[in-house]
């Protein structure tokens, strides 16, 4: 299942649409049970991380990327993390995970 990853306001509209699309099931069971955030990334709905939520959701991509080997993840992951880092000072967006 493939995941979109967009920044949206309070409404639901797009703020910012980076282009990080990755895939869920490529993250072993193994290591989503040490993540706090991303293991509740639903593959078939959306996700909505809000901004008390960004440090946390940062940390786990942090986790995801040191400790994978696969390419296009690890590359998603420093997406996102840039992503946080771009938004977090914004008030009233979320990061929202689109499934498919």
């Amino acid at each position: 299942m493939a995941i979109n990853v967009l920044v949206v306001n309070e409404l639901i509209d797009v703020i910012k649409d980076p282009n990080i699309i990755f895939h869920i099931y490529d993250l072993e069971d193994n290591l989503l049970k040490n993540l706090k955030l991303l293991k509740y990334v639903d593959p078939y709905s959306d996700t909505y991380f809000n901004t008390l939520q960004f440090e946390d959701l940062k940390k786990d991509c942090e986790f995801v990327k040191n400790n994978l080997k696969d390419n296009n993840i690890i590359e998603s992951m420093k997406k996102i993390m840039d992503l946080i880092d771009d938004v977090k000072d914004d008030t009233g967006i979320f990061i929202l995970f689109v499934g498919d």
